[in-house]
């Protein structure tokens, strides 16, 4: 991350994925924070972990927090790197956005494939938190409306 960091040198903003596990929470969110203090550009970090975003949400409130989601367990390819699946409650509960209260995110990181959740449109519609939909890889961004947010993969 710092060599990254050092080759932009504040030049973009940045959207960090912070890929948590089981045990080491608190450690990698305290040393990602470390570094990206001394970056000196804008950025905001997000996670499929709401344990991420409730560490930044108490230890460095101003920074802005997104959650990441969408159907998990049917999209097997996010886990793969375990070798396991996500436990079907958290994966209901994750992509429902009932983690939401955790971290109490800025704004929302949904699978645009699964953009036709209820939970999903619930939050877009009832409390006007902003969604980001990833990860666009080809011209499924025609379908969006003007309002939305894309992140782009490989463009």
């Amino acid at each position: 991350l710092q060599d990254v960091l050092n080759e932009i040198d504040g030049k973009a903003t940045l959207l960090v994925e912070i890929k948590a596990t089981y045990n080491n929470v608190k450690e990698l969110c305290s040393m990602t924070d470390q570094v990206l203090s001394e970056y000196d550009g804008d950025y905001c970090v997000e996670s499929f972990d709401p344990r991420v975003l409730f560490w930044y949400r108490i230890n460095k409130p101003l920074i802005v927090r997104g959650q990441l989601s969408g159907y998990i367990n049917k999209h097997g390819d996010f886990y793969k790197a375990n070798g396991k699946r996500l436990n079907p409650f958290g994966d209901y509960f994750l992509r429902n956005l009932l983690v939401n209260c955790v971290g109490k995110p800025d704004f929302i990181a949904y699978r645009e494939a699964d953009r036709k959740n209820l939970s999903l449109r619930f939050c877009k519609a009832i409390f006007k938190i902003p969604i980001f939909y990833w990860t666009i890889k080809n011209d499924s961004y025609e379908k969006l409306g003007d309002k939305d947010t894309i992140i782009f993969e490989k463009r």
